[in-house]
Order: C-alpha cells, then sequence, then structure tokens
C-alpha cells in the first residue's frame, strides 16, 4: 500500500516535473559532495601552486598559495550548484591578477578533471559534466583576456620607461657637450661657474646647483656660484661651508669623495643651508684637479630620494668636466694679469727711453738710420756695439761719468731692427739674470709696438695716397 501510494503520483509527474524533481536530488547530492570534496580540491590546488611557484617563473607570493587555492576551489563548486557565466570570468581575470602563469593555470585546469572524476560518482560526473566544460571555457576567456591585458600595460610600461631613460640619457649628452662648449668658449671664471650651474639645474629639473671652491688655505669651501634666488641671496651674503664640518659639502670638501643626502630612513639628513629649507635630496661631488681637490659641486632637489646611478655618473662627467674648464678659466686669468703687469712695465721702460725724465736714462739705436735718439747729458760707451745680437752690459767709473747699461737687440720675426739701452747713472748696477730677462720681455713688446706703428703710418699714408688721387681725379 505504501509502495503502491509513492509510485502513483510518480506516475502522474509531467516530463519538465519529473526533470526538475531529478534536478533537484542532483542539487542535494552535489551539496553533499561539496562537504567533503571542496576542502580536498582546494589541497589539489596547493600542491600545485607550491610546486610550480618557483620552478615556472611564477609572481606568486607564496602565503597567497593557500588562499589562491581555496578561492579557485570554492567558484568551481558555487558554479556547479548555481551557474553564474560572469563569475568564471572575472575569476580567471584574478588569477591573473595574483601572479599565476599561464602554464600552471592550465596544468590546474587538468587536474580538475582528473579530480572530479575520480572522486565524484558516475552518474553525478556525467550530470556537471557540461557544467564544468563551460565553467571551465569561461575561466579561460577570463584568464586570455586578463593577460592580453597585462602584456599591453607591461609593453607601455616598457616603452613609457624606456622613453624616460633616453630622454634623460639624452639631456646628460646635451648638458656634457654645454659644459665643453662652455669650458672652451668661456674664459672669465666668474660666468663659467654661472653658465656651468644654470645648465646643471635645468638639465636635471633640480631646485639649486651650487659651485663652491676652496680658499687659498684650503679651510672653507666658499660658493662662487648657485642658481636662482636662493644662489643669488648666497652669493650676496659670501655663503661659504667649513671643511670638515657637518654639512654634505663641508663632509665631500674633507673626504673627497661623492655622498648623497636621500632624507630617508637611516641616510636622513638634516638639510640646512639658508634659502633653501624645501631641499629633501642631495649630492654632492668633489672637484677634482690631477688628483688635488679645488672645490666641490652640490646639485640639490625638492623630491626625496632623487638621484639615481645613472644621475651620478652623469654628474661625474660634468665635475670632471667642470674641474679642467676652471683649470683653463683660472691660467687665462693669470696670464691676463702677467701680461698687464709687463704691459706696465713696458710702458713705464719706454717712457723712460724717450722722455729720459727719471733719474736714469737711455737712448735707442736705429739700424735703418745708423743713429742714436739720446739726449744730451747721456752717457754713450764708445764699447757698445752696434746691431750686437746679445745683451750686453757696460760699467763706467771714470771722472766724467758713473754708471752702468744694459744693451739690447730689437729684434722681429728673428731680424735686428734697432737697440734699447737701459741705464743706470750714479752707480756701479749689477744686472742680474732676473733684470735681463724682464728688459728682454720689454724689449720684445717693444718691437712689436715699433712694427704695429710703421703699419700704422704705412696704411695711414697709403690711404692719404689713396684721397689725394681721388680729389685730383674729381
Amino acid at each position: 500500500m505504501t509502495s503502491g501510494r509513492t509510485t502513483e503520483p510518480r506516475e502522474s509527474m509531467t516530463a519538465g516535473e519529473a526533470e526538475m524533481t531529478d534536478n533537484n536530488d542532483m542539487l542535494v547530492e552535489l551539496g553533499k559532495a561539496r562537504t567533503e570534496l571542496q576542502p580536498r580540491l582546494a589541497d589539489v590546488y596547493r600542491e600545485r601552486l607550491q610546486q610550480d611557484l618557483f620552478a615556472s617563473g611564477s609572481q606568486m607570493r607564496p602565503l597567497s598559495v593557500r588562499r589562491i587555492a581555496a578561492d579557485e576551489a570554492k567558484s568551481l563548486w558555487d558554479y556547479l550548484i548555481q551557474p553564474d557565466r560572469l563569475r568564471p570570468f572575472e575569476q580567471g581575470a584574478q588569477l591573473v591578477a595574483v601572479g599565476l602563469n599561464e602554464e600552471t593555470f592550465f596544468q590546474i585546469l587538468q587536474d580538475t578533471q582528473a579530480f572530479l572524476r575520480q572522486h565524484l560518482p558516475a552518474h553525478v560526473h556525467a550530470h556537471v559534466a557540461n557544467a564544468v566544460e563551460s565553467y571551465q571555457r569561461s575561466l579561460i576567456q577570463g584568464f586570455s583576456a586578463e593577460r592580453k591585458r597585462a602584456l599591453l600595460d607591461e609593453q607601455e610600461r616598457m616603452r613609457a620607461a624606456f622613453e624616460r631613460t633616453l630622454s634623460r640619457y639624452t639631456r646628460e649628452l646635451e648638458l656634457a657637450a654645454e659644459v665643453a662648449r662652455a669650458a672652451t668658449s668661456i674664459l672669465d671664471l666668474n660666468e663659467l661657474l654661472k653658465t656651468v650651474s644654470e645648465h646643471i639645474r635645468q638639465s636635471f629639473n633640480h631646485s639649486f646647483a651650487g659651485v663652491f671652491l676652496l680658499d687659498e688655505f684650503g679651510k672653507f669651501a666658499i660658493l662662487r656660484a648657485g642658481t636662482g634666488f636662493a644662489g643669488q641671496e648666497l652669493l650676496r651674503r659670501g655663503y661659504k661651508v667649513g671643511v670638515g664640518d657637518d654639512s654634505l659639502v663641508g663632509w665631500c670638501a674633507a673626504q673627497g669623495s661623492v655622498r648623497i643626502g636621500h632624507d630617508i630612513g637611516d641616510d636622513a639628513v638634516q638639510f640646512n643651508t639658508p634659502y633653501l629649507a624645501d631641499t629633501h635630496s642631495e649630492i654632492v661631488l668633489p672637484l677634482k684637479l690631477r688628483g688635488d681637490l679645488i672645490g666641490v659641486l652640490s646639485v640639490q632637489s625638492r623630491h626625496v630620494a632623487a638621484f639615481t646611478e645613472q644621475d651620478t655618473n652623469a654628474l661625474r662627467v660634468v665635475a670632471d668636466q667642470l674641474a679642467y674648464a676652471i683649470e683653463n678659466a683660472r691660467l687665462f686669468s693669470q696670464a691676463q694679469d702677467s701680461l698687464k703687469a709687463m704691459r706696465a712695465t713696458q710702458t713705464a721702460a719706454l717712457n723712460r727711453t724717450w722722455t729720459g725724465a727719471s733719474p736714469s736714462g737711455a737712448y735707442l739705436y736705429e739700424q735703418s738710420t745708423d743713429t742714436f735718439k739720446t739726449a744730451p747729458d747721456l752717457w754713450k760707451p764708445e764699447s757698445l756695439p752696434a746691431g750686437q745680437q746679445q745683451p750686453v752690459v757696460v760699467h763706467s767709473d771714470g771722472a766724467d761719468v758713473s754708471g752702468s747699461v744694459l744693451a739690447l737687440p730689437l729684434t722681429l720675426r728673428d731680424q735686428l731692427i734697432g737697440t734699447i739701452d737701459l741705464y743706470d747713472l750714479g752707480t756701479a748696477k749689477q744686472w742680474n739674470d732676473q733684470d735681463i730677462a724682464l728688459a728682454q720681455a720689454v724689449t720684445a713688446q717693444a718691437a712689436l709696438a715699433l712694427e704695429n706703428a710703421r703699419l700704422l703710418q704705412g696704411t695711414q699714408n697709403a690711404l692719404a695716397e689713396t684721397e689725394a688721387l681721388y680729389v685730383a681725379s674729381t
């Protein structure tokens, strides 16, 4: 009776109602199987991920493996009980995001198929086979789409990084070229340092660049050029740093080495340079010439950890260029000072030569006229050979005159054009090698001056003749 009553309602069900009943029964069986099999499937995934974590170049973090395995097992069982086409697609994209590589991904798909065939009852496996295939198809689509997007993003990042590197490298090459041009074209030291420091600041887009040079005693590094308002104020105040003090410039001046202050962590540095309160990074480089420290190059930035290894290498090159440029400018300045002193000495000597205004006198013998231009009271030694090629010193200590004379040849392009005689009357002056060398330098300048005067006179005469011919022709 009981059995008959149970069978009768079954026979009266429609086909749709019977299928629904079968599905409900299958869901009940899947629910029971899930309780046991989902954790076991998660363990299978975890073992696979751990095996392939290092061998296959996966970018997953080891601590994330257990969570990734549990999420994938849950996603699959959720779909088998209540299919959602969007869920596996999103899960596939998530697996890319957590660092799963392509090889391990497809191994997990194979592990899933093998696990379900082995642990699900045959009739349950047959019922869910299509659903598993559908889930994995959507999972692959999501994984592939996200992987493609990630690859495109990586390519774009690489392209952008390459362009930044290329742009920075180009700026560094341009900076080196600018410093080289300044070194060869600017011989005024102050202008050179100002130009180079501004090139450095602009090339790296930093807040400040300054050049410090050591004083003659090596005790202070004195700011000689600085960019912007801060640089001008520091220059106006004569800013200087003690060699060996607690600033980066002082440290570099004492140690002669590169140092970078990042303003972070254990390497934090207190930047207390006046007018540069917003500095958060600084690099200092020694300016060395043949191993000797002559100054310090300081470059500062408003950003933390702003200087890279590439920046350091580029600034090393600039610092070396700048050191030699400083030497060239100094040598030129010294040469200019020496030339001014020589010209002053020459002028004074020529004034004495031509005017005889000083107690000592002089006269000029011109070979072209074979005559001496001299004041009547000058002593003309009979023993002085006209046109002598080497300096001659003559002394006299007689009743009529007492003194000494230094006679030197006037030569131009190895041709003798005259002589200059320098007198010291009333004393028996001993002309030493230094006196003779100075007199020879003055004599060489005098020869050039005479030649220039003759050329100028010849030019003026030619112009006068040309003008006269023009007037006559009109």
